[in-house]
């Protein structure tokens, strides 16, 4: 796949031309997938036209999973399936090394019942051209790191009516440490009503020069259907190293084949913090209509 992108910039009185593009070459059979894709995007290249994240990179991505069902395993396990997924990022415009990280996952488990636990490693370097900041007034120096993080995660049947999934890691993060605890949970009684419930906790020890902070964020989610073509959604997420709050609900109606009417209202604001000198809010509601006339 390529794109090509040509901006006009009032600046120079010029275009700018660029380009992005991905090949993936790879095998797959019962028991194993052998693979990589190569990816290139220049440093011209406008990301919005081909939904990139950044210019100016090439990305080298190689897959390697394993289906292993030897005759000895036990009866409540499926499989076993060790994968591995580097990805290597060097620079168009000079070759040189912008990141790298080598997530394995040495030890994965697939049970009968479609349940799977994971030990994973992931070695990481870092080049930062500019300071950044992970949180607010936590600002991480520009300059080459390297680290790693292991960690471990779990699910029950995701495809079942009540299920959960739970990923602990802990490890390095640029000049610290950090621990992560993520888990959610998920019910769907009938088919017309699903909830779900996310959390995440952080915890920071060291990083730019900070001795310790931590973070939580809350993200429950209400799907009801009163059938396939009329729906309602309601999205709530609470972050605490922001201290704000965001609401989207979403009704959608499929009048006609392939013909929508939705209906979005989003509510974000800052919850009361003596941080704040000036509250955040932020409202608005969208209405957006599909039709699809078929000849």
């Amino acid at each position: 796949m390529i794109s090509y992108s040509r901006d006009w910039q009032p600046a120079t009185g010029k275009f700018t031309e660029g380009f992005s593009g991905y090949v993936w070459v790879g095998y797959q059979d019962n028991q194993v997938l052998i693979g990589n894709m190569q990816s290139v995007v220049s440093p011209q290249y406008n990301p919005g036209a081909g939904f990139v994240e950044r210019q100016n990179f090439i990305l080298t991505n190689p897959v390697f999973e394993l289906n292993w069902r030897p005759a000895w395993k036990p009866d409540i396990v499926r499989a076993f399936s060790p994968a591995c997924y580097p990805a290597i990022y060097h620079g168009v415009s000079d070759g040189k090394l912008q990141e790298a990280a080598l997530y394995c996952e040495p030890v994965s488990i697939d049970f009968q019942s479609g349940a799977n636990i994971t030990l994973f490693v992931e070695p990481t370097w870092q080049i930062l051209p500019h300071d950044f900041e992970p949180l607010p007034e936590m600002r991480i120096a520009a300059r080459s790191y390297q680290y790693t993080r292991w960690g471990v995660q779990a699910n029950t049947d995701l495809s079942a009516q009540y299920s959960g999934t739970l990923n602990v890691n802990t490890g390095g993060y640029y000049d610290g440490q950090l621990t992560t605890i993520a888990a959610s949970l998920s019910a769907s009684p009938v088919p017309n009503i699903a909830f779900s419930v996310n959390y995440e906790y952080n915890e920071f020890r060291g990083v730019a020069g900070q001795t310790q902070r931590s973070t939580h964020l809350f993200a429950p989610q209400v799907r009801l259907a009163l059938n396939p073509r009329l729906q309602l959604m309601g999205f709530y997420q609470y972050n605490t190293a922001a201290e704000r709050g965001g609401l989207n609900a979403r009704f959608s109606w499929e009048f006609e084949p392939l013909s929508f009417l939705f209906i979005v209202f989003n509510d974000n604001r800052s919850l009361p913090n003596p941080r704040f000198t000036t509250p955040f809010m932020r409202q608005e509601g969208i209405v957006k209509i599909s039709y699809l006339r078929q000849l």
